[in-house]
C-alpha cells in the first residue's frame, strides 16, 4: 500500500512538472535571460548634433538611443540579443497657457525609424548584445522656425501635432517593444524657444530636451 502511494505521488509530481516546465522556462527566458533594453539621452553629441541638408542648409537633429546593454553587476547576467525591436511615439502632452501639460486625446501611436535614414525606413530591428540604435526625436532647420517630430508616418488627423511652434513646450512618451523583452517607456520634456543659433552649445540652450516622468502620475 505504501509502495502504491509513493508511486502515485511520483506520477502526480512528474505530471505536475511536465505541466509547469514550459511556463517556468518561458518566465526564465523573459526575465533572467531577457534583453536589457534601455533609453539613453544627453543634450550633446552624438544624441544631438548639427549637420547640413544636401543643399547646404544647416539643420540640428535630436535623437535618443536604445541600448541592449550587458549587466555586469547582476547575479543573472543578461546575455540575449533583442529581436524585432520597434520604437513608438505613444503619447503627447502640450503645455497650455498656465504651464500645465494637457494630454492630446485620441493620439494615434506611430513608429519611429529604427536606423539611419540613408538605409531607408526600418520599423523593426534586431539588437545584438552591447549594441545600440539611434531614433530621431526631431529636427530644426535654419529656414523654418518650427521643431518637427520625426516619425515614419504622419496621420492627417494629427497634422497639428507634427511640430512645436517657437515658444511651445510638450512632453513625449516613447515606448520600445521587442519580441523577447518587456515593454519599456520613457518620457521627454521638449522646450523650443524659437531662437536659432549656429553655435551648438548656445543652440542646445534654445531647444532643450530633458528626461521626465509620466505627467499623469501623482
Amino acid at each position: 500500500m505504501m509502495y502504491m502511494d509513493e508511486l502515485t505521488f511520483a506520477t502526480l509530481f512528474l505530471g505536475f512538472c511536465a505541466l509547469v516546465a514550459p511556463y517556468v522556462g518561458e518566465v526564465y527566458h523573459q526575465t533572467l535571460l531577457a534583453p536589457n533594453l534601455r533609453f539613453l539621452f544627453k543634450q550633446d553629441s552624438p544624441h544631438c548634433h548639427k549637420t547640413t541638408y544636401a543643399n547646404g542648409d544647416p539643420v540640428y537633429y535630436f535623437r535618443f538611443e536604445i541600448s541592449n546593454s550587458y549587466e555586469t553587476k547582476s547575479v543573472f547576467r543578461r546575455v540575449s540579443h533583442a529581436t524585432n525591436c520597434e520604437a513608438v511615439l505613444e503619447n503627447m502632452w502640450k503645455y497650455d497657457s498656465s504651464g500645465s501639460p494637457i494630454k492630446i486625446k485620441n493620439f494615434t501611436p506611430v513608429n519611429l525609424n529604427m536606423g539611419p535614414l540613408f538605409l531607408g525606413p526600418m520599423r523593426f530591428i534586431d539588437l545584438n548584445l552591447s549594441r545600440s540604435v539611434f531614433c530621431d526625436i526631431g529636427h530644426i532647420n535654419k529656414q523654418d522656425p518650427r521643431f518637427y517630430f520625426d516619425v515614419l508616418v504622419h496621420y492627417n488627423a494629427q497634422r497639428e501635432y507634427e511640430y512645436l511652434e517657437p515658444g511651445e513646450r510638450c512632453i513625449l512618451q516613447y515606448g520600445v517593444y521587442s519580441g523577447n523583452s518587456s515593454h519599456k517607456e520613457q518620457y521627454y520634456n521638449v522646450s523650443w524657444s524659437g531662437k536659432w543659433d549656429d553655435e551648438t552649445e548656445k543652440m542646445f540652450r534654445e531647444l532643450v530636451i530633458t528626461p521626465t516622468n509620466n505627467p499623469e502620475e501623482p
